[in-house]
C-alpha cells in the first residue's frame, strides 16, 4: 500500500513538474510572438510612410518616430493598449494575470505577470523598444 502511495505521489510531483515547463515555454512563446507583432508594426509604418497615426487591424495606434506603437488607447497610456494589440490573442489560455506599469521621464515599461511566475516587460527606453521574459 505504501508503495502504491509513493508512486502516486511522484507521479503527481512528475506531473506538476511538466505543467510549470508548459507554462514556462508558453510565456517564452508568448514573448516571440509579441516581438513579432511589434516587428510587424513598424514595418506597416514604415510601409505605409511613417506616418503618427496608422488604423492597424482595426486599432488607431500612435507611432513614436522610430516606428514603434506607444501605449496609447484612446488618447490615455497604459498597459491594456499593448496588451490588446501586441500580445498575442492566440495565446489567452494563458493571459497575464496582473500587469504593472513603471514609467520615468524617458522609459515606459509594462510588466504582465503570468502563473508561472514569469514576467513579460515590454518598454520604450529612449524611443527604443524591448520585450523580454523574466524567469521566477
Amino acid at each position: 500500500m505504501a508503495v502504491v502511495l509513493i508512486l502516486i505521489a511522484s507521479l503527481l510531483l512528475a506531473l506538476n513538474s511538466v505543467s510549470q515547463h508548459a507554462q514556462s515555454t508558453s510565456v517564452a512563446l508568448i514573448g516571440k510572438k509579441t516581438l513579432d507583432k511589434a516587428n510587424y508594426l513598424r514595418q506597416h509604418w514604415e510601409l505605409s510612410g511613417k506616418p503618427k497615426y496608422a488604423e492597424v487591424d482595426d486599432h488607431m495606434l500612435v507611432f513614436n518616430n522610430k516606428g514603434w506603437p506607444e501605449p496609447i488607447l484612446n488618447g490615455i497610456k497604459s498597459c491594456s493598449a499593448w496588451q490588446m494589440f501586441l500580445i498575442a490573442h492566440s495565446e489567452r489560455p494563458n493571459p497575464p494575470i496582473a500587469s504593472r506599469l513603471v514609467q520615468q521621464s524617458d522609459l515606459y515599461r509594462c510588466q504582465y505577470d503570468f502563473e508561472s511566475g514569469e514576467t513579460l516587460n515590454v518598454e520604450l527606453n529612449r524611443n527604443d523598444l524591448s520585450i523580454y521574459v523574466l524567469n521566477k
